[in-house]
């Protein structure tokens, strides 16, 4: 593969990866907060969301991409552990971790 075009595939997997992330992010905002019963973990899980998804778009801004990176890497990964104590393996979330991992080691300081 020659540079243009590995650059083309890093930059569609870029936009993807984080475009993906923030669309599901704003679909659990939405079906937390439309539970008709509104309770605290709910609500939690709304904002938990929410920075997910802020996250995900500060992510493709080149100022914040690599603070945003980490970030979504912690939620990736506290989100995976926190399925795993409820007896859901959710193993999306490493993949996503591990995608943000490669797009943050790829990238130009």
């Amino acid at each position: 593969m020659n540079e243009r075009s590995h650059r083309i595939t890093f930059l569609a997997f870029y936009y993807t990866l984080a475009l993906v992330v923030f669309v599901l992010s704003v679909q659990t905002v939405v079906q937390a907060l439309r539970n008709e019963h509104l309770v605290l973990h709910n609500v939690l899980l709304a904002c938990f969301a929410g920075l997910e998804a802020i996250s995900a778009l500060l992510f493709l801004y080149s100022r914040t991409m690599k603070a945003a990176g980490y970030l979504l890497i912690g939620i990736f990964l506290f989100a995976f552990m926190f399925h795993g104590l409820h007896g859901e393996i959710n193993l999306s979330l490493l993949v996503y971790a591990a995608g943000v991992a490669l797009i943050l080691g790829q990238r130009k300081t």
